[in-house]
């Protein structure tokens, strides 16, 4: 099942793109969208083509993985790094200065790490989030600004079944409160939040 492109709203100063193993940009007409209502908006998913920038830079990516790019605000776009040959950036969110990514992956730029990463745009640096994050792939990060956790969703068992949070306090993950979902295909693709509520969709 493909899930739908995700919006994030975000306050840093740049937009990240994920270039999910394509390295052809063709030109489109721009939806019909008032951005202007939006804020700051990043566009992660799967395109046919997407043309919201104006880039002069030349950029290559490797079509085998996934790459991080990062826009200034005059539009111009250069690389932040990729993953392993065979890797997958699914997922973002943006909690404070920190830019966090997820997806299927066990390298970033040649650094070990699985699944789930931060990158803080002022220094340039990706890292691991610690150990014992989740063991499989994630599909959805909500970042939650009161509680100053992120949380990952997708599908893996530990540290909770297709669920786990990453308390940026205590840099440790955990499984969520509820322990996370039960049955042997759960899987959770999004998560938002209503109310103040955190709300999961899910495949049973």
């Amino acid at each position: 099942m493909t899930s739908p492109p995700k919006l994030w709203r975000s306050s840093a100063a740049l937009a990240l793109f994920f270039c999910l193993r394509s390295s052809v940009f063709v030109s489109a007409a721009l939806p019909l969208v008032d951005f202007n209502r939006m804020g700051n908006v990043g566009l992660a998913g799967s395109f046919a083509g997407i043309d919201l920038f104006d880039n002069s830079t030349s950029l290559s990516f490797d079509s085998n993985s996934s790459t991080l790019l990062s826009r200034a605000s005059d539009g111009s776009l250069s690389k932040i790094g990729s993953t392993e040959a065979g890797g997958a950036i699914t997922a973002g969110c943006v909690l404070g200065n920190t830019v966090y990514f997820g997806g299927s992956f066990s390298s970033f730029n040649g650094t070990s790490i699985s699944n789930v990463a931060a990158y803080t745009p002022s220094s340039g640096v990706v890292n691991a989030l610690g150990t014992g994050g989740p063991d499989g792939e994630v599909r959805a990060l909500f970042c939650d600004a009161s509680g100053k956790k992120v949380w990952a969703g997708g599908s893996f068992s530990s540290p909770g079944k297709a669920v786990a949070v990453w308390d940026t306090s205590a840099n440790s993950w955990s499984a969520p409160p509820f322990g996370g979902l039960s049955g042997a295909g759960s899987e959770v693709l999004s998560i938002t939040t209503t109310t103040g509520r955190i709300k999961l969709r899910m495949v049973p």
